[in-house]
Order: C-alpha cells, then sequence, then structure tokens
C-alpha cells in the first residue's frame, strides 16, 4: 500500500468493531474509514472501543 491516495475510503464490511480498521487508520491516518457491521456491534465500537482505543479517528471524523 504504497501508494495509499490522500482522499481514500476504505469499507470495512463485517468489520465487528474495528481492530483491523484501526490497525489501517494507524498506517494511513488521512484514509476514511467506514465501519459497517450489525446495529449492536457498531454500538458498541462507537462508545466504547474507539473512543478508548483510537480517539484521534473519532475527533478527526476519520470513522
Amino acid at each position: 500500500m504504497d501508494q495509499v491516495p490522500e482522499d481514500g475510503t476504505v469499507c470495512d464490511v463485517g468489520g465487528g468493531i474495528g481492530y483491523n480498521s484501526m490497525q489501517l487508520h494507524e498506517a494511513h491516518p488521512k484514509l476514511q474509514i467506514i465501519l459497517q457491521d450489525l446495529p449492536d456491534t457498531i454500538k458498541q465500537a462507537e462508545s466504547e472501543v474507539w473512543p478508548t482505543l483510537c480517539p484521534e479517528a473519532i475527533e478527526k471524523q476519520k470513522v
């Protein structure tokens, strides 16, 4: 992924709470990441996991 576009978007379908997406964000912080899964899983990701483990992605609206 040497040529990741600055304005690229990745959709992680069935990504659970987003651990793989977090790693992708850390490697390429300019990417926009869309995490898609079941509503309860996304709610947990939004309210518990991402704010604790990757708050800068939320603050910069990258996920």
